[in-house]
């Protein structure tokens, strides 16, 4: 078996044999086409969903990297161009179809996380169906965007970025991670502040940007601040949220 575990670049004869030698567990990502801001291209939470992915399986072990999903739910970020979106019962049709793919194909256990928020409420609906649709098989969810700022708290604190600069979208921590993952996407002279004030749902303002579009709080796209993104930073931030996932998956397979 090699170090391959994106099933996307192995051929079907390495799947199966992989799956021979026990890697019965895939992890599938939901992602995005969408803006995010000056400095960071559509496809970040495609790419930050790829580098999540391919962090949680090696700490869990014997798991494959399954295709992130893409686009996803981004009708908050149509104003911006290019940004493509799904329909909530398209992104779940598709959802449904890739995990009955990977169920057919023999997998004991198919975790599931998001690298977009915007892709939450619709993970939440369909995978409890999609669980007792498939009885026989560990559908593990992680589904809760406190797991992903939970764990990078001690490394804000260290550095002295502030929540608002780490943002929740396009911001220091995204910056950051995608830094780490592949620097040459990242136009690292469009770095710049975006909105800065409370991110929470309860936030009139934040109701307003996800109903009405984030051009409503944000004309540049950000929630957050960029300008102080550290490609090594974004290494830890990897790494803390990749290893809270993996030890998450690991307890609720017990």
């Amino acid at each position: 078996m090699t170090n391959e575990i994106w099933m996307e670049r192995m051929t079907w004869q390495e799947i199966q044999q992989a799956m021979d030698d026990g890697y019965d567990t895939v992890i599938l990502i939901a992602g995005s086409i969408e803006q995010h801001g000056p400095a960071l291209p559509l496809g970040t939470d495609t790419y930050l969903g790829y580098a999540m992915a391919d962090g949680i399986a090696r700490k869990i072990g014997k798991t494959l990297v399954a295709p992130v999903i893409r686009p996803g739910l981004s009708e908050h970020h149509m104003h911006f161009k290019g940004t493509l979106t799904l329909t909530k019962e398209t992104f779940k049709a598709v959802v449904r179809d890739v995990i009955n793919s990977l169920v057919r194909h023999g997998f004991k256990r198919i975790a599931v996380t998001y690298s977009h928020g915007g892709n939450e409420a619709a993970l939440d609906e369909v995978l409890p169906e999609l669980a007792r649709t498939y009885p026989d098989v560990d559908i593990l969810t992680l589904i809760d965007e406190d797991a992903f700022s939970d764990p990078v708290q001690d490394i804000i604190r260290r550095d002295g970025i502030t929540s608002e600069q780490m943002g929740v979208h396009a911001g220091e921590m995204e910056t950051s991670m995608l830094l780490a993952w592949d620097e040459t996407l990242v136009r690292k002279d469009k770095f710049e502040q975006g909105f800065m004030g409370d991110f929470g749902h309860d936030n009139p303002q934040m109701v307003r940007a996800l109903s009405e579009g984030l051009h409503t709080v944000t004309n540049n796209g950000i929630l957050g601040d960029s300008r102080k993104a550290s490609k090594s930073r974004g290494q830890d931030y990897n790494d803390a949220v990749c290893g809270f996932a993996a030890k998450h998956f690991k307890k609720v397979t017990g």
